[in-house]
This record gives structure tokens, C-alpha cells and sequence, in this order.
């Protein structure tokens, strides 16, 4: 808790060194981003006093987190998208299918063969024992066909054995579940307080407080840090999907609709406005 006149430190933020509220500083060089390429140039002054959500958000400071957080909670009420397995009836199976279907693939390309895939395959068990081959049919038009269904039918097998474990840490150990599946389910499903991060997650944090610092994402002590501190105790699977929407529909890699934006204040887009063009590589 703070106490009033102590002297707090802070975590230094993803862009460079530490930036307290109320203070300013100059950039000595060239600062360089796997996001966006050069970005600020010699001699750009990045920000004034922290006043009511300045310009230049600084990660340590919880009002610019709660600022970003209460606006995509805002702009998820009235603009989530809706897919199959974000309704209200859906089950955990469906969840946890949806979520292993949407690595590295689009939502709406997942959504054109969901249903298709829980009518044939509605439970653990019939995926368990569905044959390969079928299966690879129906995984066909989302690509790597092969490689999607032996990892679905080696899931379902273990969690028909083992049961599908509640933690994230206990998901991760299951057949084809990474660090992002099984804290988007873990949140989703059990209201754990987990940050699962993807390339959309990711993007919309270093929009708006800088770039971070490694470039595997999952393993980014920073940006990890952070993304855990906006986790809402309330509604935490809303906010996620939330914030995957914005970064697929409004912070996206190309052509962000900047104008469009909720969010208070974003270094990304306050170095447009100050006429310091921000680059997204392709690869972004």
C-alpha cells in the first residue's frame, strides 16, 4: 500500500527505463521495436507531465492500467464479436476445442468448421475415437489438417483418462496445450488470474506502453508482468475476449483504425499525431 510522501519504486516499463508519473524524458537515439520498426527519432520528446492519462502511458502507473483496462471493457460490451463457442451454452469441451483450433488461424475460419467438427465430435469421448483420416477431412479447410487432428484425438484421449484439470499450470501438461491455450481457457472456464498473451494481446499492449523487450512473448518478463496487472478480478474471460477483438478489429497490425479508438492515450498513436510516422513491418 502506498504511504503518502515515501518515495515508491517502480518496475521499469517495457519502453527502456523507469518513467514516474510526472516526469519527462528525452530520447538520446533512435529507439527500435520488433513492432514497429524505428520509431522515435533523435531528439523526440516523448512526454510532459502525467496528467489525467497523458499521452504517453507508463506501465507502472496503475491509473494508465486501469485507463486502457475500463476501455476495452467498455468497447467489448457493445462490439464482441460472437462465435459459437462464446455462447452461453457452450460447454468446457467446446472451449477447449474452439481455443485449439484458433492457434495461428483466424475466428471466423475456425467458426466455418466448428460445428461441423462438435456435431460429428460432440464430446471427449467421440473424439477420442473418431478416425484420424475423418477427422483430418473435416480440419481440412483451415489448413494443417494432419497435424490438427492427431494433436485433437492425443488431447482427448489424455483428458478422457485424467479429466480436463482446472489450473493453467495442470492444463499445459496436457497433449498440444501451450502457455496461451490453457490460460485462455483457465480464464475463461475457472476465473483464474492469468494473462494468456497472443500476437493480438501483445500488439495492443505495446501500442500503448512501449515495445517489449524479447522477442518470444511468452517468455517476456515485462510484458507478462503487465498483461497479468490488467486482469480484471471481475469478468475476467470478458475482458480477454475483449481485448482480442480490438486487437483483431480495431488495433490491427495493418491499417489500425486509430480513429476509432477508446483508449484515453497510446504512445502508438501519439507519435502519429506528432507526425513521427510508426512503422508496421508485415511481419507484425
Amino acid at each position: 500500500m502506498a504511504v503518502r510522501g515515501q518515495q515508491q519504486s517502480v518496475d521499469p516499463p517495457l519502453l527502456g527505463g523507469p518513467l514516474p508519473c510526472g516526469r519527462s524524458i528525452q530520447v538520446r537515439g533512435t529507439l527500435h521495436s520488433s513492432l514497429w520498426g524505428p520509431i522515435v527519432p533523435l531528439g523526440v520528446q516523448l512526454g510532459e507531465r502525467h496528467r489525467a492519462h497523458a499521452s504517453v502511458p507508463n506501465p507502472s502507473c496503475r491509473k494508465c492500467g486501469i485507463a486502457l483496462q475500463e476501455a476495452i471493457m467498455r468497447w467489448g460490451a457493445s462490439n464482441r464479436r460472437s462465435f459459437p463457442w462464446r455462447d452461453g451454452d457452450r460447454t468446457p469441451y467446446e472451449l477447449v476445442l474452439a481455443e485449439v483450433l484458433l492457434q495461428q488461424t483466424r475466428a471466423d475460419h475456425v467458426a466455418s468448421v466448428f460445428g461441423s467438427v462438435v456435431e460429428r465430435c460432440p464430446d471427449w469421448d467421440s473424439l477420442a475415437e473418431i478416425p484420424t483420416t475423418e477427422l483430418e477431412e473435416l480440419l481440412r479447410p483451415l489448413g494443417l489438417q494432419n497435424r490438427r487432428a492427431a494433436s485433437l484425438v492425443a488431447l482427448a484421449r489424455a483428458v478422457r483418462i485424467q479429466g480436463l484439470p482446472s489450473s493453467a499450470s495442470d492444463l499445459e501438461t496436457l497433449p498440444g496445450v501451450g502457455q496461451y491455450i490453457a490460460r485462455a481457457v483457465a480464464v475463461q472456464l475457472f476465473r483464474e488470474a492469468v494473462a494468456p498473451i497472443d500476437a493480438n494481446v501483445a500488439r495492443v499492449l505495446e501500442r500503448v506502453f512501449g515495445p517489449r523487450k524479447l522477442a518470444d512473448l511468452r517468455y517476456d518478463p515485462e510484458l507478462q508482468r503487465l498483461a497479468l496487472s490488467l486482469v480484471p478480478s471481475e469478468k475476467p474471460g470478458d475482458y480477454l475476449t475483449s481485448l482480442l477483438d480490438f486487437g483483431a478489429v480495431i488495433c490491427r497490425s495493418r491499417a489500425p483504425q486509430c480513429d476509432q479508438c477508446p483508449v484515453p492515450s497510446c504512445r502508438f498513436r501519439t507519435l502519429e499525431e506528432g507526425s513521427v510516422k510508426a512503422v508496421n513491418p508485415a511481419s507484425a
